[in-house]
């Protein structure tokens, strides 16, 4: 739901850093991440309101909470899978027979932190 939503700039990193907690026909309430309470203000939380409404297509007054959160947020999930990702592309380059040859042959190392997947190129 939350890229459904068409979020962007500081208004997505603020709805990235919540979960639902509980939605009825009326209310949606979202926990904001507490490391993460300095991004809120009135216009973001508006903004998601409005999404929220054209995304469920009925009216829904959003109010927002700040603690802890009680599961992965967007933002943690994405944190999560980003370090996956590179965590694999650091073993498939570790473990290539040809950069182990280049290694070996001019006595090398392998700069493990700097080792980007592709599709995290120019992020």
């Amino acid at each position: 739901m939350f890229e459904a939503l068409g979020l962007t700039g500081v208004t997505r990193t603020l709805a990235a850093n919540c979960i639902i907690t509980e939605v009825d026909q009326e209310v949606c309430v979202l926990v904001l991440n507490e490391h993460h309470a300095s991004l809120w203000n009135k216009t973001h939380e508006s903004r998601i309101e409005k999404a929220l409404t054209e995304y469920l297509g009925r009216k829904i007054a959003l109010k927002i909470e700040v603690g802890a959160t009680p599961g992965e947020t967007p933002a943690q999930s994405k944190e999560r899978t980003d370090e996956e990702i590179r965590v694999q592309a650091v073993d498939a380059i570790s473990n290539d027979e040809n950069v182990q040859q280049l290694i070996e042959t001019f006595d090398g190392k392998l700069k493990v932190d700097s080792i980007v997947p592709r599709s995290h190129m120019g992020e």
